[in-house]
């Protein structure tokens, strides 16, 4: 990604009377917030083609070659999203390709004061990181160990991190004070990467995180580490599999400013939770469970909340709908524990349980 250097520009007007001699397209160049909006259209996201994604980038360089006032809030959205590390990396000049190892980049010499303030200028704008597919070009196996001697946090504001592939320890280098979303897949080859990516995680950012997104196969030692993030308003487990336990869960609702979960419960036929377990769940507005019809029916009944306005139940056993038998012995299951009036099926039984939820769907 190209470079562009420059110090904030800052306009001001010193009265109120030029606002009335002042033609308004001179107002719109001053006005750093409008400018903000009008830029913020040509962000890249994951959901545009890569043909879109290009005229973007490029528009959004032009525009800050064209215009003083474009520098700031076109080069906020140029850089507002990345999908790999090289294009940050590239801002230093001793960041290079080893002899006899094609398409893998390290550094080669010491760290000049002028690149490492190109570098901060450009890395503080970077807001989002989505990692997708594993690039072409590697950074070697050092690499930011040894920049993290300079700059131990590579984008001091990143906000959301989304690791769709297998975790990596350079995830680590993405850690900011700043993060509030987390999405990231676990690695089959090396579990112990999770682990001690949200231990770091928990030991940094205790009271931002705000959204965690855990998917594959996660060890109870993981999930333990969730609840204890106390800020946390959404979690999404879709893979609580032979991790998941009664503890966890009850850990899990006992966080105050929980609003959305989605879990799934699919895993060993064991029972998970008994009548007499009370999960609170005080702030808990948006539910969504899948899984094994007689786990989710043990959850259901343990959850107390009555804020719930959007359900969303979904249960399948070899990939077909549940039988109609099945279906019946759950009910009578949940009915004889209920301390509601006999509900008709596990939908009724939801809108018993949470009135408030004028969103429901059942998928039995």
């Amino acid at each position: 990604m190209a470079s562009i250097s420059s110090h904030p520009h800052t306009n001001s007007i010193a009265s109120t009377d030029e606002f009335t001699t002042t033609p308004a397209c001179v107002l719109v160049l001053v006005n750093q917030d409008i400018l903000q909006l009008i830029f913020r259209h040509f962000r890249t996201s994951i959901d545009l083609d890569d043909t879109t994604k290009s005229k973007n980038k490029l528009s959004l360089f032009r525009a800050a070659l064209t215009c003083k006032a474009f520098v700031e809030p076109a080069l906020d959205s140029l850089w507002w999203s990345m999908t790999s590390l090289m294009p940050v990396l590239k801002l230093l000049q001793n960041f290079q390709m080893v002899e006899d190892m094609a398409d893998t980049y390290t550094f080669c010499d010491n760290f000049s004061d002028q690149d490492l303030a190109r570098f901060d200028y450009h890395s503080r704008r970077v807001r989002e990181f989505h990692y997708h597919t594993v690039p072409a070009q590697q950074i070697g196996a050092t690499a930011l160990v040894r920049l993290a001697q300079y700059r131990p946090i590579i984008y001091p504001h990143l906000q959301k991190v989304v690791w769709s592939t297998a975790l990596s320890p350079s995830t680590l280098f993405l850690i900011s004070p700043t993060l509030k979303s987390l999405d990231v897949q676990n690695s089959l080859d090396d579990p112990s990467i999770m682990i001690t990516f949200i231990s770091a995680v928990l030991n940094n950012l205790p009271q931002s995180l705000i959204s965690i997104a855990l998917r594959g196969s996660i060890s109870a030692t993981c999930l333990a580490l969730v609840p204890q993030m106390r800020s946390l308003s959404t979690v999404i487990i879709p893979d609580l599999g032979a991790s998941g336990s009664a503890t966890f869960l009850c850990q899990l609702g006992a966080l105050d400013g929980l609003e959305n979960l989605h879990i799934n419960l699919q895993g060993p036929a064991t029972k998970l939770l008994t009548p007499s377990d009370h999960i609170s769940f005080p702030a808990l507005r948006v539910l969504s469970v899948s899984g094994q019809l007689d786990l989710i029916c043990d959850f259901v009944i343990t959850v107390a909340s009555k804020q719930v306005v959007s359900i969303s139940v979904s249960s399948k056993h070899a990939g077909k709908p549940a039988a109609p038998r099945e279906r019946g012995e759950m009910e009578h299951k949940i009915t004889t524990n209920w301390v509601l009036p006999r509900p008709r099926f596990l939908g009724s039984i939801l809108l018993d349980c949470y009135p408030l939820a004028p969103h429901l769907t059942v998928g039995l």
